[in-house]
């Protein structure tokens, strides 16, 4: 090759790598050793309202607003060969104006002692962005809840090229005295410099995350030695060696499972760990807590598996009544485990770890078999829970038509109530799953309605046959005309739509005459009837149930108020039961 076709080559090169790099950016920065700048290209002015000229020789960590400063300042320290900085929205004190919001990443080469810096508008990669919007507000690092869902793509993402993943726990003991202690802006950068520790050493540089204040969770990968986070921090920060620091690391995997299952076991741990805090026989090792708690999980799992495999469940079933004559309407069946364990928890845990499916199909199959023996009455019929993420599962559906094809002349016997217990995080799908069902010539209702929060977006979504009010409205009418209110504004909502009511939890005849007045027409509760294991009964006539235990109180007292009303507010938890 001549030399002016080797010249030539070279900056075909050249100009072909500062094409891809201004594919994703707006400013290409190289960041000496001692932090200045030594080579700047693209939008100057835009960003820093000077030409690149000006710039040049300036360390960068002085351009960057003060707010943003401390954050860019440690991500430079620590920036080694090999890592990255992943998108990560800064503000740059731009001449002549406020501060300027910019899209900052970073790359350091093997070899070479500079940092490569790239910055972009945020507007540019809004839509990239709004997918991580579940940040912590003071470290910008995973919530917990985006944490955990960031384990989860790990997992599901491994294959035999990806190394072992390690989960650290890191406990900053005496970060809130801490914060008493010091400054605002001091707090707020130690923060920003811990933040940037944990996010240069976790895989991909955005898999750490803030689970509590002084509580922070990351993935690392083979490369990164877990054990020596604790002392990597104290080095990188000097501001944390006032702190107390614990770490536990756990490997990201569970022998017999698949990555799927494995994930959800990981969630599931994780959110009772944020949620249940650390007692403080653990605080001084919250990693024993943490392998306490998934181990009780993994054996969660497998004693879930073999109830459903080895049909350790029983059907119980309770009398929804119409409240203008007391007579039979349909059973609703409810769950009964044979070690007397609660069935919410374990639709909980079914729901966490993605099996609740096969739960829900067991019942299924159960509820169709008691409606097709021969001793049953012909007019019996039957209400089965569903699970909202079961209704999310293709494969859950496929099973439920082949199921109800076997028995075509029962369906319009049976029918179906949505349960709020799992988020529903696709509408469209859901109500295409609720009129599959329907066309199958099921009824489908929503249960615990006015429990969770999205149950007046649940009753615009979909279309349904019934609804199921909260119990918790119906105890606390009797002595609140605001649940009254509540309740009536109901039953117009649904007579309106052309939907039936149900009310449950009813235990008075003066519960009964109430919601005869506001509009309702069916009824469940105590008083008519208790769940009941095997063969289903017809309830006593409404007269022989008022003198049949049914009882007597006019409403429940403000204690059970209070609590029904904290209930009401964390979302239903009768389901199954």
């Amino acid at each position: 090759m001549s030399q002016q076709n080797a010249i030539q080559t070279i900056k075909l090169q050249r100009e072909r790598f500062l094409a891809f790099s201004f594919a994703m950016a707006d400013l290409l920065i190289e960041v000496e050793q001692d932090g200045r700048i030594g080579f700047i290209a693209g939008a100057c002015r835009r960003f820093f309202g000077e030409d690149d000229a000006s710039l040049m020789g300036q360390a960068l960590v002085d351009r960057i607003a003060g707010t943003s400063r401390p954050l860019v300042g440690q991500l430079l320290r620590q920036l080694d060969a090999g890592r990255r900085i992943p998108p990560i929205e800064i503000a740059i004190d731009r001449v002549g104006s406020g501060p300027e919001k910019a899209l900052l990443c970073g790359y350091a080469l093997p070899g070479h002692p500079v940092k490569y810096m790239t910055i972009g508008a945020p507007e540019r990669f809004r839509a990239l962005l709004s997918q991580n919007e579940d940040r912590d507000a003071e470290s910008g690092l995973h919530s917990a809840e985006s944490f955990a869902e960031r384990a989860r793509e790990l997992i599901e993402s491994a294959d035999d090229t990806t190394g072992e993943l390690t989960m650290t726990f890191m406990e900053l003991e005496g970060l809130e005295r801490l914060e008493r202690s010091v400054a605002p802006q001091a707090y707020k950068d130690l923060i920003s410099e811990v933040a940037a520790f944990l996010r240069l050493q976790s895989v991909g540089g955005d898999s750490a995350g803030r689970l509590d204040q002084g509580r922070f969770g990351v993935i690392t990968g083979s490369g990164v030695d877990a054990s020596r986070l604790a002392s990597g921090l104290a080095e990188a920060v000097p501001q944390a060696r006032q702190l107390t620091v614990s770490t536990h690391s756990q490997q990201l995997h569970a022998a017999g499972l698949s990555p799927d299952k494995a994930s959800r076991a990981l969630i599931h741990t994780l959110r009772r760990f944020q949620s249940e805090g650390l007692s403080d026989a653990v605080r001084a090792d919250p990693g024993s807590q943490f392998r306490d708690l998934l181990q009780e999980t993994l054996k969660g799992i497998e004693h879930f598996q073999e109830v459903i495999e080895r049909d350790r469940i029983a059907l119980a079933y309770q009398p929804i009544v119409s409240l203008d004559d007391g007579r039979l309407h349909h059973y609703e069946v409810l769950a009964r485990l044979h070690d007397g364990a609660s069935p919410y928890e374990w639709v909980t845990l079914g729901e966490s770890i993605g099996m609740i499916a096969a739960f829900d199909l067991t019942i299924c199959r159960k509820a169709l078999a008691d409606l097709s023996d021969r001793s049953a009455p012909a007019d019996l019929r039957l209400a089965v829970n569903l699970s909202a993420q079961s209704l999310q599962d293709e494969v859950f559906l496929d099973a439920v038509e082949v199921l109800l094809e076997q028995y075509a002349n029962l369906r319009p016997r049976l029918s179906f109530e949505v349960t709020e217990s799992a988020e529903i995080k696709d509408f469209r799908a859901v109500d295409a799953a609720i009129q599959r069902l329907r066309g199958l010539g099921c009824q489908v209702g929503l249960d615990d309605f006015g429990a969770g929060s999205a149950s007046f977006q649940y009753l615009q979504a979909f279309t349904i046959d019934f609804v199921k009010i909260d119990g918790a409205y119906v105890r606390a009418m009797t002595d609140s005309r605001r649940d009254q209110a509540l309740v009536k504004g109901m039953a117009a909502i649904c007579s309106d739509l052309g939907v039936s009511l149900i009310a449950e939890m009813i235990e008075t005849d003066e519960q009964v005459e109430l919601l005869k007045r506001i509009g309702v027409k069916f009824g469940q509760g105590y008083r008519f009837g208790k769940p009941q294991i095997g063969r289903p009964t017809p309830p006593p006539a409404p007269a022989a149930a008022a003198t049949a235990g049914a009882p007597a109180s006019r409403g429940p007292s403000p204690e059970a108020l209070a609590a029904l009303r904290a209930r009401r507010r964390r979302g239903a938890s009768d389901t199954w039961m």
